[in-house]
């Protein structure tokens, strides 16, 4: 034991003590965060999806959050309570396909989809975008019109344009004809002649379908949705639905639900059924919830196993617009409808004078711009009454 061969020992001792002091107390550490952590975690990176449509971060980390367009045509649930956030989740995924040029159409019963023709000016939700790396907000390209009738026919490939959002208003319909008008949108688009398609084609948003239970005065529209859930992915048509409660909807439809993500919850029913399925962790974390922050499952990821998904803020606004600006947004969109009838009636060479002013029309309509849509109108007006 000579000086030279003692301090080698030496190091190489304290180099294996401080290595297995800074080992004990990651692992204190790491187990220390998962006490303080809202959210269950860890969570395997590597068996989430790492690309398609960025919808926000993975809860409490600064990793991104994706959703596989392909998976949406296997449709999806966002469900919560009031005010939690369920409606805006639904529309970030919107966003992320209208971004993606994806066609969105909405049907709406609250008119709070609206907003997505203004840009967020809500300065508690800019506050947010910083944390996620986002510059300005923004409109996006759409349409508004109001479903009145509930027996109201539709052609959806009418309103299938690149990155525009077409929303269809109900507000003024009674639960049971919400309940009609589902139905007859819904066979509206089985009476289409659709493509076979493995790609997201078209992405269609129901919300508030909790509507069409029994139990809130639900007949037909329930088994018009179960039947949409099981025809629709094959023409790459894919369904979101929101709704207050999933644990009400039948196996039929639930089967046939890829992706559920689960808002904060005050549901029984919907507590014990994530405890059953999941485990109690999980169904105490979904009751205290942040607003925006949503379970996510999938069974193609992270082993089956939930996690948890802190959406990012919204661009477009999130609230319903001003009424003034809606019953203008009607008034004009009708005009549209009636002089596109009227130039039906005109001969080919008759027709082509007046639709690229319609189009025209039509464009700065689905950018607000109301004083130019109505001077393109009454030129054609006049013109068409001659």
């Amino acid at each position: 034991w000579t000086q030279q061969r003692t301090i080698p020992v030496i190091i190489l001792i304290l180099t294996l003590l401080l290595s297995l002091g800074f080992w004990y107390a990651h692992k204190y550490y790491k187990a220390y965060l998962m006490k303080k952590a809202r959210y269950i975690n860890p969570v395997d990176y590597s068996k989430l999806p790492s690309e398609g449509l960025e919808i926000g971060r993975i809860a409490e980390t600064k990793k991104k959050a994706f959703i596989n367009p392909k998976e949406l045509t296997a449709h999806s649930i966002v469900a919560g309570s009031t005010g939690a956030g369920k409606s805006v989740s639904a529309s970030i995924i919107a966003e992320a396909c209208l971004n993606s040029k994806i066609p969105v159409i909405v049907f709406d019963p609250t008119a709070q989809w609206t907003g997505f023709v203004k840009a967020c000016k809500d300065k508690d939700i800019l506050k947010k975008y910083k944390q996620f790396n986002m510059k300005d907000p923004k409109p996006f390209k759409g349409l508004i019109y109001e479903i009145t009738r509930p027996d109201e026919k539709l052609s959806l490939k009418e309103y299938m344009h690149p990155g525009e959002i077409t929303v269809f208003v109900l507000n003024r319909l009674t639960t049971k004809e919400y309940d009609t008008a589902v139905v007859n949108i819904i066979n509206s688009i089985f009476g289409e002649e659709w493509e076979e398609s493995p790609e997201l084609k078209l992405l269609v948003v129901f919300d508030e379908v909790h509507r069409l239970l029994k139990k809130y005065g639900g007949e037909k529209g329930y088994l018009a949705l179960e039947q949409a859930c099981r025809e629709f992915r094959k023409w790459g048509i894919g369904l979101v639905m929101c709704s207050q409660v999933t644990a009400d909807f039948k196996e039929a439809v639930a089967g046939n639900i890829l992706t559920e993500i689960q808002m904060n919850t005050k549901s029984m029913s919907d507590i014990d059924r994530i405890s059953l399925k999941y485990g109690k962790d999980y169904a105490a974390k979904i009751t205290k919830q942040d607003i925006g922050t949503g379970m996510i499952q999938n069974p193609r990821y992270n082993e089956g196993k939930p996690y948890f998904i802190s959406f990012r803020p919204p661009l477009h606004s999130p609230h319903k617009i001003l009424d003034a600006d809606l019953n203008e947004y009607m008034r004009l969109t009708k005009d549209i409808k009636e002089l596109e009838e009227k130039i039906k009636k005109l001969s080919k060479d008759e027709r082509e004078n007046f639709e690229l002013e319609l189009r025209l029309a039509k464009d700065k309509l689905k950018t607000g711009r109301f004083r130019v849509t109505e001077i393109y109108l009454e030129g054609v007006r006049k013109r068409v009454d001659k």
